[in-house]
């Protein structure tokens, strides 16, 4: 789409260049955006949620994880991470 600053995207730096450089696609749908990779990296180029959005599903998803006796909180959250995704 255009690029003004009501549809713009914060991104460090190097993930702007890559962006451009790798073929990446980025869509922004109300307050959600979701990252699009290339073909070389998801041949059904599948979205990815980004943006705090995919922070807070990761947290919400991790507050319901079943705890299990050997977990500690660092794999408690990898779990919930790979279950959200």
């Amino acid at each position: 789409g255009r690029s003004d600053l009501s549809n713009g995207v914060m991104l460090c730096t190097r993930c702007h260049h890559d962006i451009h450089t790798q073929g990446w696609d980025i869509r922004v749908d109300g307050p959600r955006v979701w990252f699009i990779p290339p073909p070389s990296i998801d041949p059904a180029r599948t979205p990815i949620l980004g943006g705090i959005a995919a922070l807070e599903t990761e947290a919400v998803a991790a507050r319901h994880a079943t705890p299990r006796a050997t977990d500690t909180p660092e794999t408690r959250v990898g779990r919930a991470s790979v279950r959200a995704a």
